[in-house]
């Protein structure tokens, strides 16, 4: 997720070299939507997104880990 479509693209490219499927979203707001409906092994988030931003959404993540299918894990701890 991040509000930059250029970015988006990058890393769908890059993910989709290696042979994963992904998905981008670029306005954060759908963000919570789209998570309840699917089975992620893994999220990017941008930090410096409009509000929710990338700590909003990992906080919401983390609180409703069974409702969004995740551990509730970051790279940054």
């Amino acid at each position: 997720m991040d509000d930059e479509a250029a970015t988006c693209e990058v890393i769908k490219k890059v993910l989709s070299s290696a042979g994963i499927e992904s998905l981008t979203v670029t306005k954060s707001e759908e963000a919570p939507e789209i998570l309840r409906h699917g089975k992620f092994a893994v999220a990017f988030l941008d930090y410096g997104m409009a509000f929710p931003d990338g700590p909003a959404l990992a906080r919401q993540m983390r609180a409703s880990a069974a409702l969004f299918g995740v551990n509730g894990r970051s790279a940054s701890g």
